[in-house]
């Protein structure tokens, strides 16, 4: 793996992110047949980590309507989705 100073690739800034925070892995056990949270979460990934801050708003249209702020250009990243489908 090539981890280099000024490579604009996506492994190298996402190593670069990634080197001087402290992780925290987060498990979630789904129904997710058709993909969907996986989908969503590979988007969060693609657009905060390239520094897009952002609003995630969960169920608009109802009084329970909760919104989220993904500071792509500070503390929020992704640094991995992983799927492992279990029998």
């Amino acid at each position: 793996m090539h981890v280099h100073a000024r490579c604009h690739c996506e492994l190298c800034t996402a190593a670069r992110a990634f080197s001087d925070r402290p992780l925290t892995r987060i498990t979630i056990l789904a129904h997710d047949p058709d993909g969907t949270l996986v989908k969503l979460l590979q988007a969060i990934k693609l657009a905060g980590n390239v520094g897009h801050s952002f609003s995630i708003v969960v169920d608009p249209d109802d009084e329970r309507e909760q919104k989220f702020f993904w500071d792509g250009d500070g503390a929020d990243s992704i640094r991995d989705v992983r799927v492992e489908r279990l029998t």
